[in-house]
């Protein structure tokens, strides 16, 4: 069960907190009404007549649907998916979201990553500079784990023990394995820390077709360079867009060099201020706040799959505006028929609004807000 399901499910929406203010004006609008159409000549059962309906019709049904039904559209979108918002205190919280924390191992997938070839230096034997750059990346849940451990056949056995692993913004990670330091990262790591590397025309043999290279150190020499490929996948993309589309920032966590916010832009061909990167002195804290062990409520939940994640969030922030149209229709409907009867009232005609009329007054209303919540889906 979700924590405070009907705490959340039933908290106060926006027409109850638009009732304290409707309610009495309605009534005051009532009773003037109702005096008026007294002292022109009506009886007192007139006066109750118009007294009656102003009040039927300011209190309305279109207020309690203002919430209910944009919520009922969007969970059934969400429900398909796993994700969960389950009231409009939610919403309101939500409804200023404008970044979301999103782990690069959500955004790319295994066959997302490609290794095109390996080159070794300082007879390094290739099975060892594997073992070195996969115990590393696995420990670290780099993007490039994946394709390192489909080489060793998925033996994380076969993996040894690392130690002291430190991030190096935008450049790399630098671990112990044993006694030896071990460097996995860009060029820049590597010169950072006095390791020889090829010249640019070297590297240039290599660098094709947005590639990129790799490089590995074991105590204090170039080891090997890797040549991978990343490319993004329409999922993930159509994600973003969706986020960026609604002026919502993705903040990625990442250990990879080759995912700074510019290399994130061109893979996903989409504007770099759609994207920030988490700074490695940061990590730390992302952590704390990550791994809560209290209890929370489950206003907005999912089941732990990034599209599920996503989404409930996105709708929670996307059904504020929408409830507020709804809301604003729904004011319209309660301020029209108040004066409609004024105007029945004052035209000495009340006795044609019958209870038949109210009601497909209010039907047709009811009709507009279920159009209004299913004119636009959160989930394309």
């Amino acid at each position: 069960m979700l924590s405070g399901f009907s705490k959340e499910s039933l908290s106060q929406d926006v027409a109850d907190q638009q009732s304290k203010y409707v309610v009495p004006m309605v009534c005051g609008l009532g009773l003037i009404a109702a005096v008026t159409a007294f002292l022109m000549g009506g009886d007192i059962f007139t006066a109750l007549t118009v007294l009656s309906g102003v009040l039927i019709v300011g209190a309305g049904i279109t207020p309690a649907f203002v919430s209910a039904l944009p919520l009922s559209q969007a969970q059934k979108e969400l429900s398909r998916m796993g994700g969960a918002v389950l009231g409009y205190r939610a919403v309101e919280e939500y409804s200023d979201v404008n970044s979301m924390l999103i782990s690069a191992n959500d955004l790319f997938r295994t066959n997302d990553v490609t290794l095109y070839g390996i080159k070794t230096f300082s007879n390094m034997a290739i099975d060892r500079a594997i073992l070195d750059a996969t115990s590393v990346l696995c420990e670290t849940k780099s993007i490039l784990g994946g394709i390192f451990l489909n080489i060793i056949s998925d033996r994380k056995d076969y993996l040894d023990p690392v130690d002291t692993l430190i991030y190096e913004d935008g450049m790399g990670i630098s671990a112990w394995i044993k006694d030896r330091r071990v460097l996995v990262g860009s060029r820049e790591l590597m010169i950072n820390h006095n390791i020889d590397v090829p010249s640019r025309d070297y590297e240039s043999r290599y660098l094709a077709q947005n590639r990129n290279l790799i490089y590995l150190s074991a105590a204090g020499e170039l080891s090997a360079v890797f040549v991978v490929g990343v490319k993004g996948n329409d999922d993930s993309r159509n994600m973003l867009v969706d986020l960026y589309n609604h002026d919502i920032t993705a903040i990625v966590k990442t250990v990879d060099p080759i995912l700074t916010k510019s290399q994130l832009a061109e893979i996903f061909d989409m504007p770099e201020d759609a994207f920030r990167v988490i700074p490695s002195r940061l990590h730390k804290e992302e952590e704390i706040l990550s791994d809560s062990e209290e209890a929370l409520s489950g206003a907005v939940s999912n089941n732990g799959t990034f599209p599920a994640y996503l989404y409930s969030v996105l709708a929670a922030k996307l059904l504020h505006r929408k409830i507020n149209l709804t809301q604003l229709v729904s004011c319209v409907a309660v301020g029209l028929g108040v004066l409609l009867f004024i105007v029945f009232t004052a035209l000495k005609s009340v006795s044609q609004l019958s209870p038949a009329t109210l009601c497909i007054y209010e039907g047709a209303w009811l009709v507009v807000l279920w159009a209004i919540s299913k004119a636009r889906k959160i989930i394309s």
